[in-house]
């Protein structure tokens, strides 16, 4: 397994906003594979003490195994 950086993927649209940031659709340049990409913006987080949150949703989607939940690959 090869170290994951802003260079591992295409990036594509905007699917969606949030209150943290916004999810793109991107492709892993060595496979070709589609994903959705949360992209989070740290001054936001910080702005409205979201940290915690943030690092529990991360949590959450590493142990969730369910065909209705996204599951978290990168």
């Amino acid at each position: 397994r090869q170290p994951v950086t802003k260079h591992t993927f295409r990036h594509y649209r905007v699917l969606g906003k949030g209150g943290f940031g916004e999810v793109c659709a991107c492709q892993v340049r060595a496979t070709g594979k589609m994903y959705a990409c949360k992209k989070l913006e740290k001054k936001r987080i910080k702005k409205r003490k979201g940290e915690s949150m943030a690092l529990n949703e991360k949590r959450i989607l590493e142990k969730v195994n369910s065909r209705f939940v996204v599951s978290i690959y990168f």
